[in-house]
């Protein structure tokens, strides 16, 4: 019995996408924490899966000071997580500070699959993101959406100031612009915590096994 389950194991892994994190994520869904932080380290990871597979994910070891917290127990006065995902360095981690979704994990934390967003602080004492996050599909009675000022200009973060020679000039920069103080159409961070969690899934590294 033992050895049929394995070989039914190793067709699974050959037929599909596993997950793996450099350690093994844990069998029920770690708790989820979300907060409002600033950039504080980032380390590019390389995860050599070996032979006869392909590490479909980009790998980045980042480190928040945890401003505020919005959701779950932080506990901590900085959040060490890995992000994966596929189009190397997230845009979020071009700015300075960002509303991050983390599952904390017993060996990891690992964000959630692309679940942060620049954000800075208005007027009003919130948080907000410039720009329209919302799937395609959303209706517009449940897009949150409204004109902000900032406390203080947009700013990038140093921290990843020498990731900039790659092209930073996506949808998320050009929403959440740099120096700007006012945005016509910002989603608070409460409202994208409201909308956003129910959709949340750890976001392990995936690896192809063929």
């Amino acid at each position: 019995m033992r050895s049929a389950t394995w070989r039914a194991c190793l067709l699974l892994a050959a037929l599909a996408p596993v997950l793996a994190s450099g350690a093994e994520p844990e069998p029920d869904k770690p708790a989820l924490m979300i907060f409002v932080g600033k950039l504080t380290e980032v380390r590019e990871l390389n995860y050599d899966c070996g032979e006869n597979c392909w590490n479909f994910d980009s790998g980045f070891q980042m480190k928040y000071e945890v401003i505020e917290s919005l959701r779950g127990e932080v506990g901590s006065p900085s959040v060490s997580f890995e992000f994966f995902g596929h189009y190397g360095l997230p845009s979020f981690a071009q700015f300075e500070k960002a509303l991050v979704f983390v599952y904390k994990g017993f060996h990891q934390n690992v964000m959630a699959r692309y679940l942060a967003f620049p954000v800075e602080k208005t007027t009003d004492g919130s948080w907000a993101y410039c720009g329209d996050p919302y799937p395609g599909d959303t209706p517009a009675r449940s897009r949150q959406v409204r004109s902000v000022k900032f406390e203080s200009p947009v700013a990038l973060s140093p921290v990843t100031e020498r990731f900039r020679d790659r092209d930073v000039n996506d949808d998320v920069v050009a929403k959440m612009k740099p120096g700007s103080r006012r945005c016509g159409k910002a989603v608070a961070a409460e409202d994208l915590v409201d909308f956003f969690e129910p959709q949340a899934e750890p976001g392990y590294n995936r690896i192809y096994n063929f």
